[in-house]
């Protein structure tokens, strides 16, 4: 607040005049008579607004037209708001440094971007910004990978249309017509997911302007359905000329003085090149005068005639064929057909006496096979030509097996006799080829050898535990003493030693398996896989040995034996892996768990009282302590207000200091308010405390501290 001195004038010495003062101020002038007159508006800055409109009249650059643009906490024009005509902007936190912010806990400000925060982007907000991994347009290439990297609501290995191709390899997740291998049809989709639309099903359509139903081949288009104005190709052909629905293939000519080709055949009815009497239009060849509507049909190939048939059967020079139904080139004499040319199924001869088998018929071989094949009247063993006879053998015993003393070839073995020749000893049927060899001193199964085979192994048994010893035999039809049929014994010297004796880890192969101590012996320990060589077992890799195997311990709480990081009693950290093997992930007691503070009023801040340790953020915490008034989530937070006294950094004289004066009332910070400080935009200014007439001199020096223009002591000793 700024105090005018009053101007105090004394008239001394003009007679007839009484001593008066007149005191001057801004209020006005006192006269002699006692009246007063209104004093002029000041305007101290000379910025064109007097005091009272002047917010700040000693500033000229703060007046109610000034522009309000630096973001310097100072009301420049004077309508009650500060900085309201600079730039602000909102800013968004991004923890983990991905330049995409969460939409949580924004700040507006003018003064560009607080540390660790952006600016909104274009493709979103973060939806997991404790990771670096997740932000808008993040890519998802593992279709394996539950995680929504990329914020869009969705993941990779998602198959929203149950075609069993996840959304990564899927063209068209929306579609379960269409997938990877899929059967492409005509639907202006990708079915198969080849990057090609309608590839390979598409038809060709051609232009029908005169709508004749046939096309014009050099106007074509590929589609799935013909467009409007074209039709698919005809057996017919094409059209001619398709601006005139009269031609097109197969087209009537019945004016033979028409020279138009309605029929698109190259050709014209009225011609009669033949000079046969019969014009082209009635001609079916108009090129040969023989070949006419009144000509007679002979097999030449030619339709003599016109009536649209070649060579029928009422041509004068057709023949007899005979049906060969069996196709081997005999016919059925009894079955006939008159025709030019031979009818399918039909043959010139007719000499087979059986049509119905392609083996029968006279040119074949007589086989024994009771059947007449070569259709001479005789069969088999009847006919001096058949082939193929066997040659059968007396078979005296009656074993089934023949000697070859006695033998006859024939289609068929006469009585007594057989078709092999193998029996050793024709007048004994206990022996034979494949009979039994017995210990009899005979050659039973005619292999001529003696009791081959028959004869048993019989091996040593010195121990006497019922086995035998592999390199001590005996060949005999029966056991010897001392002698058993095994010999499965490792050491015939210890009866304790055999194939039904129990492992134990002695050293010795006990039963007798070609090993020793292995792994099912009766006091094996069991052994677990210590793979990543943390001195910790795989419960779920074990093996029973007699002594320790290579990379096997004897515990088994290892939980995960790929990592020598993780085992009982490592410390746990925050990983999404139980690194010490409790069965719980990530625990508070993690070494690297984060502090998590208080967010009651969920504005994104909170403060430092009630904290929680842990690896994830629990509901209703965050990270930071930095909320003024966690009961009011429209508090200041020490972001913005470092002492938290409600004052922004901006406006605050000292933000670290919630008692300390503000700009707003003390505009130059020198902790004295604006109504007690003679210049307060001079931090060394004096204050009406001590200066009451603002002119710098401090009341106990100066000789009239109500009037700024009095003496000083100083210059002025007696005042």
């Amino acid at each position: 607040m700024r105090t005018t001195a009053g101007l105090f004038v004394f008239l001394v010495g003009c007679p007839g005049i009484e001593k008066d003062v007149l005191t001057l101020d801004t209020q006005g002038i006192e006269t002699d008579s006692g009246t007063t007159e209104s004093a002029e508006p000041v305007d101290a800055d000379g910025d064109g607004f007097v005091e009272g409109e002047d917010c700040d009249d000693a500033d000229p650059e703060i007046h109610p037209d000034a522009a309000d643009t630096d973001c310097d906490g100072v009301d420049q024009n004077c309508d009650g708001t500060v900085d309201d005509g600079a730039t602000w902007q909102t800013w968004y936190t991004d923890a983990d440094g991905d330049g995409f912010g969460v939409e949580e806990g924004a700040v507006v400000t003018c003064s560009g971007a607080p540390t660790g925060m952006v600016e909104a982007q274009a493709a979103g907000f973060d939806c997991n910004d404790g990771s670096a991994d997740f932000y808008p347009g993040a890519a998802e290439t593992d279709c394996n990978d539950p995680n929504d990297y990329n914020c869009d609501g969705s993941v990779a290995f998602s198959d929203q249309d149950g075609d069993h191709y996840p959304a990564c390899q899927d063209c068209d997740d929306d579609n379960p017509d269409a997938h990877p291998g899929g059967v492409e049809v005509c639907d202006e989709q990708d079915n198969d997911c080849n990057g090609e639309i309608d590839d390979g099903v598409t038809t060709s359509y051609y232009a029908d302007w005169d709508e004749d139903g046939f096309g014009e081949e050099a106007d074509t288009v590929e589609g799935c359905e013909a467009p409007s104005g074209y039709v698919e190709a005809q057996a017919d052909g094409f059209d001619c000329d398709d601006t005139s629905a009269s031609f097109y293939p197969g087209a009537p000519e019945p004016d033979c003085t028409d020279p138009a080709d309605y029929n698109c055949d190259g050709s014209v009815a009225y011609a009669d090149q033949d000079a046969d009497g019969f014009p082209a239009c009635e001609d079916c060849d108009d090129t040969v005068a023989s070949t006419n509507p009144i000509a007679i049909e002979t097999c030449d190939g030619v339709d003599n005639d016109c009536d649209g048939e070649v060579d029928e059967d009422d041509a004068v020079d057709t023949q007899a064929w005979y049906k060969d139904d069996d196709q081997d080139g005999y016919g059925d004499a009894y079955t006939t057909l008159d025709a030019c040319a031979a009818p399918s199924g039909f043959t010139g001869d007719a000499t087979d006496c059986d049509d119905s088998d392609p083996a029968v018929n006279p040119g074949a071989v007589e086989v024994c096979d009771s059947i007449d094949n070569d259709c001479d009247g005789w069969t088999d063993d009847t006919d001096p030509d058949v082939t193929g006879a066997s040659t059968f053998y007396a078979d005296s015993d009656g074993d089934g097996y023949g000697g070859q003393q006695f033998q006859q070839d024939a289609c068929n073995a006469p009585s007594g006799y057989v078709s092999n020749d193998g029996d050793c000893d024709d007048l004994d049927g206990t022996s034979f080829p494949g009979a039994s060899e017995i210990c009899d001193g005979a050659d039973n199964n005619c292999d001529s050898a003696v009791d081959e085979g028959v004869q048993s192994d019989w091996y040593a048994d010195a121990d006497g535990d019922g086995y035998g010893d592999a390199n001590s035999t005996a060949q005999e039809c029966n056991a010897p003493a001392g002698y058993v049929g095994n010999s499965s014994d490792c050491d015939d010297t210890s009866s304790v030693n055999n194939p039904s004796a129990l492992e134990t880890c002695d050293g010795a192969d006990n039963d007798c398996d070609g090993q020793v101590d292995e792994s099912d012996a009766v006091d094996a320990s069991t052994w677990y896989a210590d793979g990543d060589g943390d001195g910790y077992g795989d419960a779920n890799s074990s093996q029973a040995a007699c002594a320790q195997p290579t990379a096997h311990v004897s515990n088994l709480s290892d939980c995960d034996d790929t990592s020598a990081q993780i085992y009982p009693g490592v410390d746990e950290l925050c990983d999404g892996v139980d690194n010490d093997c409790d069965g719980t992930v990530d625990e508070a007691s993690a070494i690297d768990a984060g502090t998590w503070y208080g967010d009651a009023d969920s504005d994104g801040y909170g403060v430092v009282t009630g904290t929680r340790t842990g690896c994830t953020q629990p509901n209703g915490y965050v990270g930071n302590p930095q909320d003024c008034d966690d009961t009011d989530s429209a508090s200041t937070t020490q972001l913005t207000d470092g002492d938290c006294d409600g004052t922004v950094t901006a406006l605050d004289c000292n933000d670290n200091n919630a008692n300390s004066t503000t700009v707003a009332t003390d505009a130059d910070c020198d902790t004295v308010l604006t109504a007690d400080d003679c210049n307060d935009n001079n931090a060394n200014s004096t204050t009406v405390a001590t200066d009451a007439d603002c002119d710098t001199v401090l009341t106990a020096d100066d000789c009239n501290d109500n009037n700024a223009n009095s003496t000083t002591v100083a210059t002025d000793a007696d005042c």
